[in-house]
């Protein structure tokens, strides 16, 4: 028996919620590394995780003496991050309805965000009917962007 069968036999029959799997590193090597070298048409996960629920958690990532996960990924598919301390993560990104990615939070980009939805027009503007506030990295506000209720 090959160390990799010895591997997968000693694995194979774990069952939860009673095993656990800990893996200490020692030294400056990868702790868990998963090496794909399957070459199929058929879309093959080097991680898959299938969850009870929709809150629990893909992954969760700290730092040692954390005492909340500084980056974590929900079932749900959103993502959160934090400092790791008392408070809890503060930011995330998710999909809030299909084909739209949505933060609670502040976005702040360093080139500024584009816009895929752009089109040419003429100075003849509709109504001014809402205003977006733009701020710069720091979060100072830069001021506002009108929106009118239709551009020709």
């Amino acid at each position: 028996m090959t160390c990799d069968n010895q591997v997968t036999g000693l694995f194979r029959n774990i069952t939860a919620p009673a095993a656990r799997l800990d893996v200490t590193e020692a030294g400056s090597r990868r702790t868990v590394e998963a090496v794909q070298t399957t070459t199929s048409t058929v879309a093959f996960a080097a991680y898959a995780g299938i969850l009870g629920s929709s809150a629990n958690r893909h992954f969760d990532g700290r730092v040692s003496g954390d005492s909340t996960g500084r980056f974590v990924i929900l079932g749900d598919g959103k993502v959160e991050w934090g400092n790791g301390g008392a408070g809890g993560r503060d930011t995330n990104l998710y999909r809030s309805a299909a084909n739209v990615l949505k933060t609670d939070d502040m976005l702040v980009t360093a080139v500024g965000p584009g816009v895929g939805n752009s089109a040419t027009a003429t100075t003849s503007v509709g109504t001014l009917v809402r205003k977006m506030e733009v701020f710069d990295a720091s979060g100072a506000s830069l001021d506002f962007v009108p929106i009118y209720s239709s551009i020709t």
